[in-house]
C-alpha cells in the first residue's frame, strides 16, 4: 500500500428478486472487532453501486505504517446484506534512506565519487553539495534506490572537508592537500683545477612544495 488514502474495492452483492437502488456501507478500523469508537472505527454510507464492483477512496489520512481492517455491505433501503469478509491493508511507512559509503578520502588531484542510495520504492530524495569544490554530476534526485555521482575538484591548497546530503543522510568527503607548484633547479660542476674542462657532474633539484 503506497497511499494513506487508499481506494477500497468490493465485489457487488448478488441480489434475488426485485430490489431497490443498492448502495454500500464501508467500515474501517485499526482493530478486527470494529469497536463502536469513532477514533478507531469510521464508516461511510450511501456509496453508489458500480458495475461488477463498487469502490470507495478513503477520505481521510490513515497515518503511516498502520494495519487496517475493512469490510463492506450492501443495502437497498429495505434489505441489508451481511458484511463482506474482512480484508486488511497496511499503509506505507515513513521513508527510510541510507547512503553508502558514508565517507570518501580523495587525493589532492581530485576524483569522481559514486554514492549508492537505498530507499523504498516510493521514497523521494534529493542530493545537495555543501561545498563549492564538490559538484553533483548525475542523479541529483530520484525515487527509490539508485546512485549519484559527484566530481571533487583538484585541490591547490590545504587539506579540506566537504559534505553531500541526501535524504537527511550525510556523505563526508576528505580531500588531501594540493601538490603546489614544482620548481626545478639545475647546475653543473666543473673541476676547478682544469681550465676549460668539461662538466664532470650534473645535479638537478626538484621541489614539489613550491620551496627551494
Amino acid at each position: 500500500m503506497t497511499d494513506t488514502r487508499p481506494t477500497l474495492v468490493v465485489n457487488n452483492a448478488t441480489a434475488s428478486g426485485t430490489v431497490g437502488t443498492v448502495t454500500y456501507r464501508f467500515e474501517i478500523s485499526d482493530l478486527p472487532t470494529f469497536p463502536n469508537d469513532p477514533v478507531r472505527t469510521f464508516t461511510v454510507d450511501g456509496i453508489a453501486e458500480g458495475s461488477g464492483t463498487t469502490s470507495w477512496q478513503v477520505n481521510r489520512d490513515l497515518g503511516p505504517d498502520v494495519l487496517w481492517y475493512w469490510h463492506a455491505r450492501a443495502t437497498d433501503g429495505t434489505t441489508t446484506a451481511a458484511y463482506s469478509s474482512t480484508e486488511t491493508f497496511r499503509t506505507v511507512g515513513p521513508c527510510s534512506i541510507t547512503v553508502s559509503p558514508t565517507s570518501f578520502s580523495v587525493a589532492g588531484a581530485g576524483a569522481t565519487i559514486v554514492v549508492t542510495v537505498g530507499a523504498g520504492s516510493t521514497c523521494n530524495w534529493t542530493a545537495t553539495s555543501n561545498a563549492s569544490f564538490i559538484t553533483i554530476t548525475s542523479a541529483a534526485s530520484g525515487t527509490g534506490s539508485g546512485t549519484l555521482s559527484a566530481s571533487v575538484a583538484a585541490n591547490t591548497g590545504a587539506a579540506r572537508t566537504g559534505t553531500v546530503t541526501t535524504g537527511g543522510q550525510t556523505v563526508t568527503v576528505n580531500q588531501s592537500a594540493g601538490g603546489g607548484a614544482t620548481i626545478s633547479v639545475s647546475f653543473r660542476m666543473r673541476d676547478p683545477a682544469v681550465s676549460g674542462a668539461s662538466p664532470a657532474t650534473e645535479c638537478r633539484i626538484t621541489s614539489g612544495t613550491g620551496s627551494t
